[in-house]
């Protein structure tokens, strides 16, 4: 007996969708045997009715998402669709986690008229972590001057700040420094022990 279960995204009386869905997570199912019977059944049943929102066209489908996930998780496996969620951190590496993505149904929002503006007049630089990579860093009067193969001019910096933790996942120790190159890039570079390492860039 081969056991699957399918989540619905949100409650729906349009019965194609229930077949749509298992027939994507079918899709990457390699039975041993001959089907000799199916035995379908609802596990768990929800009133009906849910909050509409005023500009719906802006919402993706629901029932199209699930689908979808279905299908890649049939095409990659089980837990290969995930979604971010942000953690409080001191460090950077440790302000996101990883898990297994959710459909929730978004609530009716609540306006505030006195609230200040979800986006700021002045447009602030984002930061992307890498996975740190080591990088050639040639330093002169204490601070960072050149930096990669071939090696470009450090126009200007900021740093070092002093990251210094220890904990049951290990001690971390390195001096952390922001870098304008020459050609206009801005990045983080880490100097640990004796090895220099890019961690990530501003857009």
């Amino acid at each position: 007996m081969r056991e699957l279960s399918c989540t619905l995204a949100e409650a729906t009386a349009q019965a194609p969708i229930f077949f749509d869905l298992l027939r994507a997570r079918l899709e990457g199912i390699t039975l041993a045997s001959p089907v000799v019977g199916l035995r379908l059944g609802a596990e768990r049943l929800e009133e009906g009715g849910k909050a509409l929102s005023l500009f719906p066209h802006a919402d993706p489908d629901p029932e199209i998402l699930q689908v979808l996930i279905a299908r890649l998780q049939a095409l990659l496996g089980e837990g290969a669709v995930q979604q971010a969620r942000v953690m409080d951190g001191y460090r950077y590496e440790t302000r996101d986690r990883r898990e297994p993505y959710v459909h929730r149904v978004r609530g009716t929002p609540s306006f505030d008229r006195n609230a200040a503006p979800a986006i700021a007049e002045i447009a602030t630089m984002q930061f992307r972590p890498i996975e740190p990579q080591p990088v050639a860093v040639i330093v002169a009067q204490g601070a960072p001057a050149l930096l990669g193969t071939p090696p470009k001019a450090v126009r200007d910096y900021a740093g070092p700040w002093r990251v210094d933790e220890r904990g049951w996942s290990g001690n971390v120790a390195c001096d952390d420094y922001d870098l304008v190159l020459e050609d206009g890039t801005i990045c983080r570079v880490s100097h640990a022990a004796h090895t220099w390492s890019i961690t990530g860039y501003y857009d």
